[in-house]
């Protein structure tokens, strides 16, 4: 009520982001959620977000959703791999830097089909024994 007062023409739409901010803001892609939004509106959000990513039609629900799939088993991941590689006896900094660039290298590379040779071996390995 207090915005329309303010600007009567103003409409508000319902966009949520599929991704981590800080990935995104460091050039990432991310998925911009557009729920209740007029084909117009759909469009200008889709112009205007575009250098975030792709735009598409879909409930603020399904954003939370995806969001919290991605996060719990990341923490979990994490954890199962910490506790792996601490049996190395390595410097907490060691375990940290796998964790920070090896981790996230890794998994964006399996998402996106980009890897190399010692990376896709493992890929064929985990296809071979879930088939």
């Amino acid at each position: 009520p207090e915005l329309q007062q303010h600007a009567p023409s103003a409409r508000l739409i319902s966009a949520k982001l599929i991704g981590q901010a800080g990935e995104v803001a460091g050039g990432s892609p991310g998925v911009i959620v557009v729920d209740f939004a007029s084909d117009e509106e759909f469009a200008v959000v889709e112009r205007v977000l575009a250098a975030v990513g792709p735009t598409i039609r879909g409930s603020e629900s399904l954003v939370l959703e995806v969001n919290s799939a991605v996060a719990e088993e990341m923490v979990r991941v994490e954890r199962v791999v910490r506790a792996r590689l601490t049996t190395l006896e390595l410097p907490r900094a060691a375990v940290d830097s796998a964790l920070t660039t090896m981790a996230a290298g890794v998994l964006r590379a399996v998402a996106t089909g980009t890897c190399g040779p010692f990376l896709q071996r493992f890929v064929d390995a985990d296809a071979a024994q879930n088939s």
